[in-house]
This record gives C-alpha cells, sequence and structure tokens, in this order.
C-alpha cells in the first residue's frame, strides 16, 4: 500500500522532501538564515580590538564540497531525468532542485544554496554564494528538467 514517507527516520526521502520545503518556502529559510547570522555590534566597546586574534570559523562541512563537485560532475555526465530540476523565482531567477547519492540541494540562480545531506540528518547547511557558485547554477539550470 502507499504511505507517506517515515518521519521518524532520516534518509533520502526525507532529504528530498526537505530540500522541496525549502524550495516552496526560500524566503522564510533565506530569512532565517540571516537572522542567525546575526548583524555587527553597534557598540565598538562590545567588539574586539583590532589587533585581537579573531575566532576560526569551523568551515563548510566536507560533505558539501564532495555534493558539490557532484553536482558539477553532472554537467559531463548528465543524470537521469529528473534529477536536477529548474522552476520559476521572482525576476530573473530560477530555483534549481538537486539530488544525488546523500545529497540535496536547492538554491536561486540569484543566490545562495542550501545543502542537506544523509551524513548530517536533519541539518540544512547553508553554501554561501562564492566565485564558483553562480556559474555552477546556471549550468545546472541549462540542462535541468523544466516545468511545461
Amino acid at each position: 500500500p502507499l504511505s507517506p514517507p517515515d518521519t521518524e527516520v532520516w534518509g533520502p526521502a526525507q532529504r528530498r522532501l526537505g530540500a522541496d520545503a525549502i524550495a516552496s518556502q526560500w524566503a522564510a529559510w533565506r530569512a532565517q538564515m540571516d537572522d542567525a547570522a546575526g548583524s555587527a555590534p553597534d557598540d565598538p566597546k562590545d567588539s574586539a580590538p583590532d589587533d585581537a586574534p579573531q575566532p576560526q570559523s569551523p568551515g563548510p562541512h566536507p560533505g558539501i564540497r564532495l555534493a558539490l563537485d557532484e553536482a558539477r560532475a553532472y554537467l559531463e555526465d548528465p543524470p537521469p531525468p529528473g534529477r536536477i530540476r529548474s522552476s520559476f523565482a521572482s525576476g530573473d531567477a530560477r530555483m534549481i532542485r538537486a539530488d544525488g547519492p546523500g545529497w540535496s540541494m536547492v538554491a536561486r540562480t540569484d543566490d545562495i544554496a542550501f545543502m542537506l545531506l544523509d551524513e548530517v540528518p536533519g541539518e540544512i547547511l547553508p553554501v554561501r554564494r562564492g566565485p564558483e557558485l553562480p556559474g555552477l547554477l546556471k549550468a545546472l539550470d541549462a540542462i535541468a528538467v523544466r516545468p511545461s
């Protein structure tokens, strides 16, 4: 019999559903990320002096690099139809949804991406816009399935 994916466990179905939910409510998810980033302190005495050591950020999860490399490989060896999808977004942007083994990506061509990885169940990992992301998203959009 047909049944919805089990929400008590994390796997490919839950990961893809999560990415679809982010795509459908992009503005809300993007705002949450902006809120979590916070803003610079307004009071100079609350900030560290310029010569004080700055805390090190842990950097992106290693699975993000692997997933981005796999998405880039789709440009040389296209995946089955439907693995990459492109839909309308506001302005001239497109919403990209791509899935691979152990990962799902949702991104806007004019913004950042979010990654969901099986190795970190239930976490949504932001992928900041850098020099490579815009080109990758544009290339994925070019080979993506589009709604009719």
